[in-house]
C-alpha cells in the first residue's frame, strides 16, 4: 500500500482537476500560448540546464561539458518522475558509469541541492524586499562562508578524506561562482514560467513564490508519482493566498509542471541513451 500511495495520490489528483476543471478552459488556456513563446520557454529552460550543467563542473573537472549536461538532464528528469526524492540516486548511479570517485559526486551533489536552495532565497528576498531581505541577507552570508565549511566536518575515518577533500576544493572564489550560476538557473527557469503565461497574466512577481513552493514540494513526504497533485497544490498555495481563485492558481500550475515534464523529459531520454550506450559521451 505505501508503495502504491504515490501512484494513488496522483491518479486522484488528475480525475479530481479534469472533474472540476472544465476541459474547455484548458483548452483555451493551451490556445493563450503561442508557438513562439511555448519555444522561448523552452529556450530559457535548456539555459537554466546549461547554466547548472557549468556550474557542475568545478567538481567534476574530468568529464567533458556534454556528460555533465547528460548527466545532470537525466538526473533532473528522474526527480521530475520519481517520488520522495529517490531520482536522487540516478546522480550517483551515472556519475560512476562516469567513473566519477564517489566524493566528487557527492560533494556536488550536496553543493549542487544547498546553492540551489541559496539562489531561491536570495532571489525571493529581492523580489519582495521587506521583512524577506533578511533572507537574501542571510543567503549571501552563508555564501560567504562556506568555503569554511569543512570544519563541521569531523576528522574521523573516511569523514576525514571527505573533509580534506572539501578543504582543497573550496574557495571564496569557487563560492561566489557556484551561487552566480545558481541565481542563472533559478533565474532563467523562472523566466520560463513567466514567459509561458505571460498571455494569461503577464509580468507577474506574485508567481515567484509559487514557483518556490514548486520547486520545493519533490522533497515533501508524500510527493506524488510525477509529482502530480503535490507540485499544483503546492505551487497553488501562494496564489490562493494572494486572491486568485484556486481555479486559475491549478490551472496555471498544471500547464507549468507538465511544461517542465516535457522539457526534463526531452533532454532526459536523450541523455538516458547517450548515457547507456556510449562509453565516452559527445
Amino acid at each position: 500500500m505505501k508503495r502504491s500511495l504515490p501512484f494513488i495520490l496522483a491518479l486522484s489528483f488528475l480525475v479530481a482537476f479534469f472533474y472540476f476543471i472544465p476541459l474547455e478552459k484548458l483548452k483555451e488556456a493551451l490556445s493563450r500560448i503561442p508557438i513562439p513563446f511555448l519555444l522561448l520557454a523552452f529556450f530559457f529552460y535548456s539555459l537554466s540546464q546549461v547554466a547548472r550543467a557549468v556550474r557542475w563542473k568545478v567538481f567534476l573537472d574530468n568529464l567533458s561539458f556534454s556528460q555533465i549536461f547528460w548527466l545532470s538532464s537525466v538526473n533532473v528528469f528522474f526527480n521530475n518522475v520519481i517520488p520522495a526524492r529517490l531520482g536522487e540516486l540516478s546522480w550517483f548511479y551515472y556519475a560512476k558509469k562516469l567513473n566519477v570517485v564517489f566524493r566528487a559526486s557527492l560533494w556536488s551533489f550536496l553543493v549542487g541541492r544547498i546553492f540551489d536552495i541559496l539562489a531561491m532565497f536570495f532571489v525571493s528576498g529581492i523580489v519582495f524586499r521587506g521583512y524577506l531581505i533578511t533572507l537574501s541577507i542571510v543567503s549571501l552570508l552563508i555564501v560567504l562562508l562556506f568555503h569554511k565549511s569543512y570544519f563541521m566536518i569531523p576528522k574521523w575515518k573516511k569523514l576525514e578524506e571527505f573533509r580534506n577533500y572539501i578543504k582543497e576544493r573550496s574557495s571564496l572564489r569557487v563560492s561566489l561562482y557556484l551561487f552566480v550560476l545558481s541565481c542563472v538557473s533559478f533565474l532563467t527557469k523562472l523566466a520560463a514560467l513567466q514567459t509561458l503565461v505571460y498571455n494569461s497574466v503577464g509580468f507577474d512577481t506574485r508567481l515567484v513564490p509559487s514557483f518556490v513552493a514548486g520547486e520545493l514540494s519533490s522533497v515533501l513526504p508524500l510527493h506524488s508519482f510525477m509529482g502530480y497533485g503535490t507540485y499544483e497544490m503546492s505551487f497553488s498555495l501562494p496564489l490562493k493566498l494572494y486572491g486568485i481563485s484556486l481555479e486559475d492558481a491549478l490551472l496555471t500550475a498544471f500547464l507549468f509542471h507538465n511544461f517542465l515534464l516535457i522539457s526534463s523529459a526531452v533532454y532526459g531520454l536523450i541523455g538516458l541513451v547517450v548515457l547507456h550506450y556510449n562509453d565516452s559521451p559527445p
